[in-house]
């Protein structure tokens, strides 16, 4: 059996309802990731390398215990921020 590992995930946006989709990600984060043990407050920054009127980030960082490889975790991280912006467009509960 592979050894649990601790990974730490910034995870952020600037659309709308920031907290709301943060949570989201946090709670599949949780379900198809690994468990977390920790997390940050909320805290904004603002948007860099961008438009100048773009909105600022909500971010987070979240600690987690997993048995992953970083090549997985990189594709179901992939797979949740699809899955979210997927059900954003639809205006669809997740």
């Amino acid at each position: 059996m592979s050894k649990k590992h601790n990974i730490f995930l910034l995870i952020g946006g600037n659309q709308e309802n920031r907290k709301k989709y943060l949570n989201i990600a946090i709670i599949l984060i949780n379900k198809k990731i690994g468990k977390i043990i920790n997390k940050s407050s909320f805290f904004k920054s603002e948007a860099w390398k961008m438009k100048k009127d773009s909105p600022y980030f909500l971010n987070i960082i979240v600690h987690v215990k997993t048995f992953y490889s970083p090549i997985f975790l990189m594709n179901e991280i992939k797979k949740i921020e699809n899955l979210i912006i997927e059900k954003k467009k639809k205006n669809v509960k997740i």
